[in-house]
């Protein structure tokens, strides 16, 4: 299939918030939204149908996937690739995950340097820093002292995500600015995201495509490594 007027959908259930989007290349179609903990089983499939139906496009006409990778919930992760697989799989269409921080980054690459933290239970934290939306280095599991460590010669910065508000009296109380707005990664910027990965490097492989679960060394266990950066 050629890249012309390209129906691209993304997957997003990394956080609470879930959503999927539709695009046609880079242009955004529709995009649902919801915010109910736990809720991802009974809302993903249903919204799916929803935006198709609202934007009047059959699901036949899809030809790529995209999801969101996590770092995030275990169970939201495994909820959003199930279902993007087994619609990968019947529809013969291509299948791209994308971390979702990548995804949330996106959103906010006019700032200059962001920290991208969420709460990983266990006082650990998911850690990925970005410039201007480009991804620097490996994503990560730290304590808040070890991300003090870690920014300590890094203060024009801002920090974001559920992490950052949750730990905002450790990092405030060293000088880091802390975005006090909810952040969550969006399906449309997956999908789009996606589209722009599949042009650079192709499809994923979707037997082996697998939610970005990390794990603390602190915990002496191994976890999946992020992939490079777009």
């Amino acid at each position: 299939m050629g890249t012309d007027k390209m129906k691209v959908l993304g997957i997003e259930t990394s956080t609470d918030q879930g959503s999927v989007a539709l695009l046609e290349n880079e242009r955004l179609l529709g995009e649902f939204l919801w915010n109910l903990p736990r809720s991802h089983s009974q809302k993903l499939i249903p919204s799916i149908e929803s935006l198709l139906h609202t934007l009047k496009i059959e699901l036949k006409e899809i030809e790529t996937i995209c999801v969101g990778l996590g770092p995030g919930s275990f169970t939201g992760l495994r909820v959003g690739l199930s279902v993007a697989k087994g619609l990968a799989f019947s529809l013969g269409a291509k299948i791209v995950g994308i971390p979702s921080f990548d995804a949330l980054a996106w959103d906010l690459k006019e700032k200059d340097l962001v920290c991208i933290l969420s709460d990983a239970k266990r006082g650990l934290l998911f850690f990925g820093l970005y410039k201007k939306g480009k991804r620097i280095g490996d994503l990560k599991v730290l304590s808040p002292e070890e991300v003090l460590s870690f920014l300590k010669d890094t203060k024009e910065i801002t920090l974001i995500g559920d992490g950052a508000i949750l730990y905002r009296h450790i990092f405030e109380k060293e000088g880091f600015t802390i975005d006090p707005t909810p952040a969550y990664p969006r399906a449309s910027s997956i999908a789009l995201l996606g589209f722009k990965k599949i042009l650079l490097h192709g499809e994923d492989n979707l037997s082996s495509l697998s939610p970005l679960y990390l794990m603390s060394p602190a915990l002496k266990e191994k976890g999946g490594q992020s992939p490079p950066p777009l």
